[in-house]
């Protein structure tokens, strides 16, 4: 089966528009169509971003609290990455690279530009909308 490492950003995108992509895609991690791969820095950054009162006009913290949870019921959990290199040009998504190494993961689910601008060289990272494609095609 396929494993993921999908990003906060997609999680707190889901959580806003959850009949768009990354609501899409969520779902069918849910239902078992790929493997969720977190740790606890993912979950953590996850709850801090949707706990933002900024997001309230868009979901309300019940709702987006529920997804993280049923997110975290479902997936692989691993601890933490043991070894963070600096590897994109925001450090602080390191992790999410060290995470897909270190849990031998299949991809890295991400809207973040600077992760994406990663992809050319590792084929793991990819856009909502790429994998959504590759898992129900462009039907």
């Amino acid at each position: 089966m396929l494993r993921v490492v999908v990003d906060p950003n997609v999680v707190v995108s889901a959580a806003i528009s959850p009949e768009g992509v990354t609501g899409q895609l969520i779902r069918l991690g849910l239902a078992g169509q790929f493997r969720i791969v977190v740790c606890p820095m993912l979950v953590d950054e996850a709850r801090d971003a949707l706990s933002r009162p900024r997001l309230r006009r868009f979901v309300t913290l019940e709702a987006a609290l529920e997804l993280l949870a049923d997110i975290e019921g479902a997936a692989e959990s691993q601890t933490d990455p043991a070894v963070i290199e600096a590897t994109s040009r925001d450090r602080e998504d390191d992790y999410l690279i060290a995470l897909a190494d270190e849990s031998h993961a299949d991809r890295l689910l991400s809207g973040d530009a600077d992760l994406l601008a990663l992809a050319d060289r590792d084929q793991r990272i990819l856009s909502p909308r790429k994998l959504l494609d590759e898992l129900v095609g462009d039907a």
